[in-house]
């Protein structure tokens, strides 16, 4: 007599092993160019907040007769200025000191969003350690401050007239050799060196510490950016494990000409 058994139904633990498999591999495929989009459109919106924060400086520029000094967020024995722009004990736009020539873009000052809780301008990746940075040139090689003082730069025109006469540097790679003191620029030497010189008359930048500022930068290039002196660098992302070591950084400046431009159409300049 013959005996039927009865077939079981259901997967074998071979058949959902070889499932899982498969569904991985299709995740990763599917993951990589998702994640890569999702980077693509942060850059795109920190770009679009520098843009907005270049134009607000030089509305500010226009309305005011001189750019704001940096907020600053409580750290280097500083006051958390809560966004808005911070002079050093005692001063003003009178006198035009700020408490930090490099320290963070002063949204609140300039009424710029997105701001995060305590009014700090954020970039694409929207967290603490992205609030845009930025710095406003404020060396005593030409005397009153006049960046940052009410009518300064009326009365300075002429010392920026020499072609000698420099300001914030921007360079392609880091400069070698001891750090600046900040802040300040040796107003005769191309500080950049053997790298592309960018600008050597920028009265201010503004710059984002891209996708890896919440672990921070190793590299070179990103490390000079943060090291609180008047020399910037800029080029194209380069990943980690290159020469000048990983970079995202984003970066853009005013120019000196596109600063006179704007106050002299406001009236500002004689």
């Amino acid at each position: 007599m013959l005996i039927r058994t009865k077939r079981q139904s259901g997967f074998s633990l071979i058949e959902i092993a070889v499932v899982l498999v498969i569904l991985t591999i299709l995740l990763a495929v599917v993951a990589v160019p998702l994640a890569t989009q999702v980077n693509q459109r942060r850059i795109s919106e920190t770009k679009l907040a520098l843009d907005n924060a270049q134009k607000a400086l030089l509305g500010f520029v226009a309305s005011n007769g001189r750019l704001p000094c940096p907020a600053t967020d409580g750290t280097g024995a500083t006051v958390n200025s809560l966004g808005d722009e911070a002079f050093a004990s005692g001063s003003s736009a009178a006198d035009g000191i700020c408490a930090k020539f490099v320290g963070f873009f002063p949204a609140v000052a300039l009424g710029v969003n997105p701001v995060d809780a305590e009014g700090f301008m954020v970039d694409g990746w929207g967290i603490k350690q992205n609030r845009l940075r930025y710095a406003v040139w404020g060396s005593t090689s030409i005397p009153d401050y006049p960046f940052t003082k009410t009518n300064g730069l009326q009365n300075r025109m002429n010392d920026f007239t020499p072609s000698t006469k420099k300001l914030i540097f921007v360079c392609q790679a880091a400069p070698t050799g001891a750090p600046l003191a900040s802040p300040n620029v040796n107003t005769t030497t191309n500080i950049c060196g053997s790298a592309v010189k960018l600008t050597d008359k920028s009265p201010a930048v503004i710059f984002s510490l891209g996708s890896n500022a919440a672990t921070g930068g190793t590299g070179v290039d990103e490390l000079h950016n943060v090291n609180q002196d008047f020399v910037f660098v800029s080029h194209d992302p380069t990943p980690a494990g290159s020469a000048p070591g990983e970079f995202d950084d984003i970066v853009t400046w005013i120019s000196l000409n596109t600063l006179f431009d704007r106050m002299l159409q406001a009236g500002k300049l004689p």
